[in-house]
């Protein structure tokens, strides 16, 4: 019995975890492409739209890839903390339930080796 609860536990464990997986792939895959297609968005305006020599839109256009850059590892950065953090709390979580469900196992295995202990016993009596 306990084992079909401690089995239905760890799934459902592993059923939150899969979706929170799953929502924050999709989260990043839509900040990525968001970032990319902004980014390009935006060089292709200002390339067209540039109303300074080429020399000094080349600098303008390195120095906003760069901004660019810093900002996607800012977001990959604060992305990787977050990650973990819940990685963190799920630990904590299935390390929980571990512990209640081993707790509530080792009293079950006790009181059944006592109730196979008393039947022994009763068995020698007659």
């Amino acid at each position: 019995m306990y084992c079909r609860n401690l089995e239905k536990g760890f799934k459902k464990i592993s059923d939150a975890m899969n979706l929170q997986q799953s929502k924050e792939e999709a989260r990043k895959k839509g900040l990525i492409k968001g970032l990319a297609f902004g980014a390009l968005l935006g060089a292709v305006l200002g390339v067209l739209y540039a109303p300074d020599r080429g020399e000094v839109t080349r600098q303008k256009t390195k120095d906003e890839a760069i901004r660019l850059k810093e900002q996607m590892e800012e977001h990959f950065e604060h992305g990787k903390e977050r990650a973990s953090e819940l990685l963190e709390e799920k630990k904590g979580r299935a390390e929980e339930i571990w512990l209640s469900t081993k707790t509530n196992f080792t009293a079950e295995s006790e009181s059944v080796e006592e109730e196979i202990d008393s039947d022994d016993e009763e068995q020698v009596k007659e």
